[in-house]
């Protein structure tokens, strides 16, 4: 009884959301077929961490960050992205790929890795120090792989909302498969450890440029409904909170005064765990727990 009184406001809440940010896929996709558990599966640190919005939201603004200060990963995007002119679009995009390479069917997990490495293909250039590029570069992909392996799971520690008794060490290694999937060298770290240390062994290539200035400013200039501005506000906030040293330092960006720390974790777990439920019914990962035959008509909410 509890749970259908508030059912009608979750529901507005999750189509609010959905229609300010778009849907990252078609929830029908992850139905079928019944018992394939895809990359992961229900027991993964994946299907965990990834199953819930708002971590999953400041991880990827935050791994958005990271790459923009890698000059050769940004011009691929710069040039053969339209994401200055529709950024709504490009973030659908790669939050549908997540949702894909986190939850979807073998299939279909396939056929997206399939299509990445096609398109990456065609992705090639000369950044702005005149260096040339090409995304299909495993060198980049490790970059852009590591960004968000760390990003997701620091959002997660950050909020305090991850469980004790999960590892960094595993959920690295599971993120491992999606980098090799992609193109990644067999060096790809497989540790926490080692993914710290391969993305400080590469400082010496970044810089923050008038093109890192400009993806900041389109990102911090989204344009979510006004009702929404608070929490993309701290959301945005987290994003470079998460950062290592290195990255802020680059940036020109000092670490936020402990009182506004605390502020922002406030706002951000009270609307996690009203977003967490409100998100879960007809979600991507509601639908692939039923994929594998389990239910969980009301979700429940981890850190709350």
């Amino acid at each position: 009884m509890e749970a259908s009184r508030w059912r009608p406001l979750h529901s507005a809440i999750a189509a609010s959301i959905r229609s300010s940010l778009g849907g990252p896929a078609s929830p029908e996709l992850f139905l079928v077929p019944e018992g394939d558990p895809g990359l992961y599966g229900p027991d993964s640190l994946v299907w965990k961490v990834h199953a819930e919005f708002l971590p999953m939201m400041v991880g990827g603004l935050s791994s958005l960050i990271l790459q923009a200060l890698h000059p050769r990963a940004l011009a691929g995007v710069w040039d053969h992205s339209s994401f200055r002119t529709d950024l709504m679009g490009r973030l659908g995009r790669t939050a549908r790929f997540v949702a894909i390479a986190s939850f979807g069917p073998t299939s279909v997990v396939n056929e997206a890795m399939a299509r990445v490495r096609s398109i990456h293909e065609q992705v090639r250039g000369v950044d702005e120090f005149g260096v040339p590029y090409e995304a299909n570069d495993p060198s980049l992909l490790e970059w852009v792989q590591l960004t968000e392996t760390r990003s997701f799971w620091s959002a997660w520690q950050w909020m305090g909302i991850a469980d004790s008794r999960w590892s960094a060490d595993i959920y690295a290694e599971e993120m491992r498969r999606q980098g090799m999937a992609l193109g990644c060298n067999e060096s790809l770290p497989s540790t926490w450890q080692g993914l710290e240390l391969r993305l400080a062994e590469r400082v010496g290539e970044l810089r923050c440029t008038a093109r890192t200035r400009e993806v900041i400013r389109i990102l911090e200039d989204f344009p979510v409904p006004l009702h929404q501005r608070l929490l993309y506000t701290a959301m945005q906030s987290a994003a470079f909170e998460i950062l290592p040293d290195w990255a802020l330092r680059q940036l020109g960006r000092p670490r936020a005064a402990q009182w506004e720390v605390m502020a922002l974790k406030a706002v951000l777990r009270s609307s996690h765990a009203l977003l967490s439920t409100a998100l879960w019914p007809g979600s991507v990962a509601e639908m692939s727990h039923r994929r594998m035959g389990l239910t969980c008509p009301e979700r429940p909410v981890v850190g709350a």
